[in-house]
């Protein structure tokens, strides 16, 4: 059976969606970045990779979180452009990186979390906001 398709007559303004996916192997971690246009063509894909170091100086979890943290900068500045969704799965990336880590000019993204992880986020989101005034 054959399915219509017809093209638009005008240009259709449609958003971005980035993809963030995190590996760990061994003693580092793979991190890539998927951009899609909000008609599924693919737009910029970005790769990196870090090592992380697991030392006494470091509480546990915590050179984790700042090697997840420094991969996410890294993909985001190493884009020309700005998504207008990002989707991650909350098991790969700690709660806190969103709230805490992450500087405000990467807040102009949206991030789809938990309702629970949403709760906390807008509160510490609300908090700074309220201290910069």
């Amino acid at each position: 059976m054959p399915i219509p398709y017809s093209e638009p007559n005008s240009p259709v303004t449609t958003g971005t969606a980035g993809f963030l996916k995190f590996v760990e192997e061994n003693n580092s971690i793979e991190a890539a970045l998927f951009m899609i246009s909000g008609t599924g063509v693919p737009l910029d894909f970005s790769l990196t990779k870090v090592d992380v170091t697991s030392s006494f100086l470091w509480r546990k979890g915590h050179s984790k979180r700042e090697a997840i943290t420094s991969l996410i900068k890294v993909l985001f500045d190493g884009t020309s452009r700005s998504p207008d969704l990002i989707l991650v799965l909350a098991k790969e990336v700690p709660p806190q990186i969103f709230a805490d880590d992450i500087p405000l000019k990467y807040h102009s993204v949206e991030f789809l979390m938990s309702p629970t992880l949403y709760k906390q986020f807008r509160k510490k989101q609300n908090l700074l906001m309220s201290l910069r005034t």
